[in-house]
């Protein structure tokens, strides 16, 4: 993830953190991508299905005024009506799997809700709240509704309709914290939403009602599972930085404890090993403004296991992104000086400086990070080691290589003047 660099106030001399913002590649994934099902193609009908305001009944539905019901149509009505008629979990579960395969693109989403499928799909997360296997396929098919193979795709979770659902999907995360599968379907849907509300007010992703403390707790009850910790952070991510309440999250995320009364972020210390790039992420917003900073406070420990992590992926060419966030986390950290304590800034500073002759030509923002910790850093190191191993050749790199990179000028140059003040 790209950052957009904020600057150091010289002349009031307040540190302003460093906050990462998405490049407009990353924002421009679509959401079947990032979070959801890649969606197969279907080939589109002439027929268009006014979806808004749907409050006709099943029955009166069967035979629209608009015409008859191509196959694929007719066949979600018939399955979405012997999924509100059987009462047999084993034909729930085969149901709402086929209604899952049938969501293939946005006319077939538009037959689901057309056909009250979100009421329907709704009672039955209700009618068998304690069944895994009706919940886990409860969970996929809303998962099939809300991804996006286009971000430009309308959305269907939508208005008091769509807070009902997903009061219930976070009730069931909530009593399923044993299930993996739930909670990994549950994380992603949310994920979905949470984008989504960045762009559609009628969307809630659930951030008003403890989705935040949902995925969290989650993430608490897996800590040795890849896929809920992966999922777990990527939608946190998605919450702090995308969603319409993304402020209100991020402070949650700073204040809320889990199950051990832990501050619920310091989940991300463990994710840390196990999906390094999504939790150091994450990390690097949580700690991007000196609000964050204090709340986040005491960080224990936090800067020696992010050297620990430059230091195993620093020649790594593949992981240029976790080592810039890297990077970013530790100037943002070093910035409180109690997070100092304990670690020893020269050898940090030497090898963030290192690092500058191999991301020169391919990553002029990773250097700008490696700038940015020796400017925190400095007047804690010694700055003749840093000398000593080339540290100021390397600068003199960043200052006068050909690139149109003035951000990265401005970082070398506030680097280079740290380590000649006395």
């Amino acid at each position: 993830h790209h950052p957009d660099l904020q600057r150091q106030d010289e002349s009031a001399g307040n540190y302003a953190p460093r906050m990462p913002k998405r490049d407009d590649s990353t924002a421009n994934m679509p959401d079947a991508v990032v979070a959801g099902p890649r969606m197969p193609v279907r080939k589109q009908s002439n027929r268009v299905v006014d979806v808004v305001g749907q409050e006709k009944s099943f029955a009166s539905t069967l035979t629209p005024s608009h015409g008859t019901l191509d196959e694929s149509d007719s066949d979600i009505a018939t399955l979405l009506h012997g999924l509100e008629d059987t009462n047999e979990g084993a034909h729930r579960v085969d149901l709402l799997e086929k209604l899952r395969a049938a969501l293939v693109d946005v006319s077939a989403k538009q037959v689901f809700c057309a056909y009250r499928g979100v009421n329907i799909l709704n009672r039955t997360i209700w009618v068998d709240i304690g069944d895994a296997e009706v919940q886990q396929g409860c969970s996929d098919l809303l998962l099939a509704l809300v991804a996006k193979a286009d971000r430009n795709e309308p959305d269907f979770l939508v208005g008091d309709e769509g807070e009902k659902m997903i009061d219930a999907l976070l009730i069931v995360m909530q009593s399923s914290l044993e299930n993996s599968d739930i909670l990994e379907r549950g994380c992603r849907v949310l994920g979905c939403l949470a984008r989504a509300s960045s762009t559609n007010d009628a969307v809630s992703d659930g951030s008003r009602t403890g989705a935040v403390l949902t995925i969290l707790n989650a993430m608490q009850a897996h800590q040795n599972s890849v896929r809920v910790l992966e999922w777990g952070v990527r939608t946190l991510y998605d919450f702090c930085s995308n969603s319409r309440s993304a402020e209100a999250n991020k402070r949650n995320m700073w204040s809320l404890p889990v199950s051990n009364n832990e501050p619920g972020w310091r989940l991300l210390m463990t994710a840390m090993e196990v999906v390094p790039e999504d939790a150091v992420g994450l990390l690097w917003v949580l700690s991007a403004d000196e609000d964050g900073l204090e709340r986040l406070a005491p960080a224990d420990g936090i800067i020696a296991q992010l050297f620990d992590l430059l230091q195993r992926y620093q020649k790594d060419r593949l992981s240029s992104h976790l080592v810039e966030a890297t990077l970013g986390c530790i100037s943002n950290f070093a910035s409180v000086e109690a997070n100092v304590q304990g670690v020893d800034p020269s050898e940090i500073c030497i090898i963030s400086l290192g690092l500058i002759p191999t991301h020169l030509k391919s990553s002029t923002s990773l250097c700008s990070e490696a700038c940015a910790v020796v400017a925190s850093l400095a007047q804690n190191a010694s700055k003749s080691a840093i000398v000593d191993q080339g540290g100021i050749d390397n600068l003199r790199l960043a200052i006068a290589d050909d690139h149109d990179d003035e951000a990265l000028h401005e970082e070398a140059v506030q680097a280079l003047l740290a380590l000649l003040k006395d």
